[in-house]
């Protein structure tokens, strides 16, 4: 069967997102912005883990984290390319989890919006209304 162009653009928005978070991954760019004021070294209290430890940890949390992001998205653009179910149902999830993730930020006063996160939102929700689409749908799940 031939690949809709439905498909085809929800693969390439795919990878778009995985070159968006290997850019980001790689050029330590921070899409949230500052996350606010940090307590000085005076006011943790005792016991606690010392900054940079916290630092250390949440970095390598935000890279593996990105890693795997990175790799979903490959793994769907290439099934979706090549017309695989399982294709369909890692991009749909990925997409629905970009909408879900960045949905929240507009209903929230006290956060500034960054532009990356309208970028990943509307990639988000091209990538699933373009798989719930009749002929993309029609792609993965034939009539019987």
């Amino acid at each position: 069967m031939k690949r809709p162009l439905e498909v085809s653009t929800a693969a390439i928005s795919l990878v778009l997102i995985a070159l968006m978070m290997l850019i980001l991954t790689v050029f330590n760019i921070n899409p949230g912005g500052d996350a606010g004021a940090m307590p000085s070294a005076a006011e943790m209290p005792e016991g606690a883990p010392s900054l940079e430890e916290v630092t250390r940890i949440a970095r390598i949390v935000g890279i593996s984290t990105q890693a795997l992001g990175l790799g979903a998205s490959l793994l769907a653009a290439a099934g979706l390319w090549k017309l695989r179910k399982w294709g369909f149902w890692i991009g749909f999830i990925l997409g629905l989890i970009k909408v879900l993730a960045n949905l929240p930020v507009f209903f929230m006063n006290a956060v500034p919006i960054q532009p990356l996160t309208f970028v990943e939102l509307a990639i988000g929700l091209i990538v699933v209304i373009l798989l719930l689409i009749k002929d993309s749908r029609a792609a993965f799940f034939p009539e019987r």
